[in-house]
């Protein structure tokens, strides 16, 4: 069985592919998390990165808007994460990054 871990201080352990640009070692990233899944060795994982697109425009010309309708993305995402057993890893502005095993 692997060990529960979770992303700490950046936002993928890939630095290439980090939307956030974390720039950190995948050792600097990861710590033991309780309350993460835990994954047998013939476990699925999938991960998910999400980003509302063209959103420093739609903030910049519709702040109230914006506003509102990412509180609304971000209740109805975790509604949906609780719904098909996902787990939020890491969110930043209105992007997550999310795992479904």
């Amino acid at each position: 069985e692997l060990t529960p871990m979770k992303l700490v201080g950046a936002n993928s352990v890939r630095e290439m592919d980090d939307p956030w640009g974390g720039g950190l070692d995948a050792d600097d990233m990861i710590e033991d998390d309780e309350d993460a899944p835990s994954l047998s060795n013939s476990d699925k994982l999938t991960l998910v990165f999400t980003d509302v697109q063209n959103s420093t425009v739609l903030w910049s010309t519709v702040p109230d808007e914006m506003d509102d309708g990412l509180t609304k993305h971000d209740e109805l995402l975790r509604q949906l994460l609780l719904q098909f057993h996902g787990y939020e890893v890491k969110t930043e502005g209105d992007a997550f990054f999310v795992s479904f095993f």
